[in-house]
């Protein structure tokens, strides 16, 4: 999972300037300062979750080292790494692994709410118990929540620039299709992928626009068949773990699409063990997120981003876990 990784080491990274600042609520016991982690941990989703997990666990690390943690207060702590499962996101099951962490586990800091609707449910929480949350994106974060904190406020926007610059580089594409999955977070794209496109109105026309519930992609054919009928010139998704956005991919191919595709993110080892990889070359499109592995964007997160690379790499092949997967 390696380029999941990359991006999600400029996400964690960030949360070091949050533990810095003075004043933070020191409510860890015995010198501990607990971070939970609101993530997937199983299902097709934890190909999101287990990577950012390992992240902040390894941020930890580097951060405390030996000696432990010099906080804001001026005391030193050790860091301590919780994970919680959120069922791929759901706002329900988001708010009970909050108050899981909170309440129960004395977590001082939370980090990675994903969709908005996720990061509406535990609002109030995080105002209630003063504890600081990193989010992905920007929806549902105002100043009556002061705890709740947007760690990447490029999205879900980031796919009207995406989107407007495929078609851009494209001069003859006539047709986009554009799938996303039914939840807050990829409606939210599907809305910003829709002005990208409008921008665009005099040559561009939108020639399917459906969302999708969880179930249907145990049937991708099913799923896609309409799309390709709409015969697009250029795809766009939101919504799709990254194993499905490969199966997507293969299915497409095998239906006989030779267009652009479009996405937040792309993961390059999972388009190979679908053996689309090479096929595409050229046809893939995502942004607006930075590689770590990129030397001049960030020192730091260049070398976490190596020390990263050195810590999950097998032997005798691709990047794995570096420990068990939390219960």
């Amino acid at each position: 999972m390696t380029e999941i990784t990359r991006r999600v080491l400029l996400r964690s990274i960030g949360a070091a300037s949050v533990l810095s600042f003075a004043g933070l609520p020191a409510r860890a016991e015995g010198g501990t300062l607990r971070i939970g982690v609101l993530q997937p941990q199983q299902g097709d989703c934890a190909q999101w979750g287990i990577p950012i997990t390992r992240a902040v666990e390894m941020w930890a690390e580097e951060m405390a080292g030996a000696e432990g943690f010099t906080a804001g207060d001026g005391n030193t702590y050790k860091l301590e790494v919780l994970a919680y499962d959120n069922n791929c996101y759901a706002a329900g099951d988001e708010l009970k692994a909050a108050r899981r962490a909170i309440l129960d586990d004395g977590c001082t800091f939370l980090l990675q709410t994903y969709t908005p609707s996720a990061r509406q449910a535990i609002g109030p929480l995080t105002n209630e118990s003063k504890a600081l949350v990193t989010s992905y994106g920007a929806g549902f974060i105002g100043a009556e929540f002061p705890y709740l904190l947007g760690a990447q406020t490029g999205q879900p926007m980031g796919n009207m620039l995406t989107i407007s610059h495929i078609i851009e580089r494209h001069p003859d594409a006539k047709k986009v299709a554009i799938i996303t999955g039914d939840t807050s977070f990829a409606k939210a794209a599907r809305a910003y992928v829709q002005a990208g496109c409008a921008a665009h109105a005099d040559r561009i026309q939108i020639v399917y626009d459906e969302s999708y519930g969880a179930s249907a992609v145990n049937d991708m054919l099913g799923l896609l068949a309409p799309l390709a009928d709409s015969a697009p010139d250029i795809v766009y998704e939101m919504g799709f773990a990254p194993g499905q956005k490969a199966t997507m991919v293969a299915t497409l191919e095998q239906l006989g699409f030779t267009g652009i595709y479009g996405s937040e993110s792309w993961e390059a080892n999972f388009l190979e063990q679908a053996g689309v990889l090479q096929a595409t070359a050229g046809r893939l499109f995502s942004g607006p997120s930075v590689d770590a592995q990129e030397p001049t964007f960030s020192p730091r997160a260049h070398d976490f981003y190596k020390l990263t690379s050195k810590s999950t790499a097998r032997p005798n092949g691709p990047p794995g876990p570096r420990r068990p997967m939390p219960p």
